[in-house]
């Protein structure tokens, strides 16, 4: 939980130094002096950080369709009696290339739904104070 507050104060000092040049002798601990953390800045965060892992989670989405078509597809083709045996074996490395990139998609998923809750829970805890 206590990653969030960091990560949120790593912004607004950058974000301080960025705006404040003439700040470059001080220290982070200074400019987080300066300017701390407020319950906005973590809410602000969340709602971006929840908006940017949903738009991840849709693209992933959409990738594991299209390899769940080009699997259909291939395997269509190499069931296909009418075709070539070298188009087969194509079909066949075609499917085991996607069936792979859908693991890997569906892996980064879980991840990133994994920090969507992570994300939920700090959420719910803040409000509950």
């Amino acid at each position: 939980m206590d990653d969030i507050k960091r990560k949120v104060q790593e912004l607004l000092i950058a974000d301080y130094r960025a705006l404040h040049p003439e700040l470059e002798s001080y220290s982070d601990e200074e400019i987080a002096l300066m300017n701390p953390v407020t319950y906005d800045d973590i809410t602000a965060y969340i709602a971006y950080e929840n908006d940017r892992i949903a738009k991840e989670i849709e693209k992933i989405d959409i990738a594991i369709l299209d390899f769940g078509e080009e699997i259909t597809l291939s395997k269509n083709l190499r069931d296909d009696p009418k075709t070539f045996s070298m188009a087969r074996t194509e079909a066949n490395s075609d499917i085991i290339y996607a069936e792979r990139k859908i693991m890997e998609l569906t892996s980064k998923k879980k991840q990133l739904l994994d920090e969507l809750e992570i994300l939920d829970r700090y959420n719910d805890g803040k409000r509950s104070r």
